[in-house]
């Protein structure tokens, strides 16, 4: 009687333990679906099409299978193979390793686990981290908090996105610098020194004819 009635207890203290994590789970658009699980979590939809509705279901293959979760979301396949056809095992990044065995499906890995090189350990890829040899947070582009991002040529573009390094420039230009101002970057400006049009390389296309020195003036009598 004692067993049953400790079995009772643990199996209440579970549930509301389950109801409790449940309630502290968010759904913004109170559909019923939770947010991590809402593949539309700003609009109301139904729990068979994962929060959507029929016309905002992503499935550009109309598989019916979402294109977040679509291993092949450009081919029609089956629901039972991750939205590919049968015979092709899914492996959306193309690293080479299945995606059920994939820890980053949706990024191409060279590592073990199917993930991009992360130095650091952040859990942000070196490739997008400013800091790859330190722990950092995602808001400052991969460094510590407290720590500004490396800019070389100290123009407030981050080392990270500009793509002149050395060379002061601006945030609209890549960090790249534009004299002229018309918005063709220097490196690609035929004409830096002077402001031209984006289709001709930065320069401006004139026309000059020089006539021959001995023309009559038009009159009435000549015309």
């Amino acid at each position: 009687m004692r067993l049953t009635r400790v079995i009772s207890c643990l199996l209440m203290i579970l549930m509301l333990t389950l109801s409790a994590v449940t309630a502290q789970e968010g759904d913004y658009d109170g559909d019923g679906v939770p947010d991590n699980e809402d593949y539309c979590f700003s609009e109301p939809g139904t729990v068979e099409l994962n929060g959507c509705t029929a016309e905002t279901f992503p499935d550009f293959d109309q598989d019916r299978v979402a294109d977040p979760v679509d291993s092949c979301p450009n081919e029609p396949g089956l629901t039972t193979n991750s939205g590919c056809v049968e015979g092709v095992i899914p492996d959306f990044d193309s690293d080479g390793l299945p995606d059920a065995q994939d820890a980053c499906p949706r990024e191409y890995g060279e590592g073990a686990n199917g993930c991009p090189p992360d130095a650091d350990g952040d859990m942000i890829t070196d490739f997008a981290d400013a800091c790859p040899m330190q722990a950092g947070i995602s808001v400052n582009l991969g460094c510590p908090e407290g720590v500004n991002p490396p800019d070389e040529d100290a123009d407030g573009v981050p080392d990270l996105y500009d793509g002149c390094l050395g060379e002061v420039g601006v945030m609209e230009t890549g960090g790249c610098a534009d004299t002229d101002g018309d918005g063709v970057v220097d490196q690609f400006d035929v004409c830096p020194d002077q402001a031209g049009e984006t289709a001709f390389s930065g320069c401006i296309i004139t026309t000059e004819i020089t006539l021959p020195a001995n023309l009559a003036a038009i009159s009435a009598a000549n015309a």
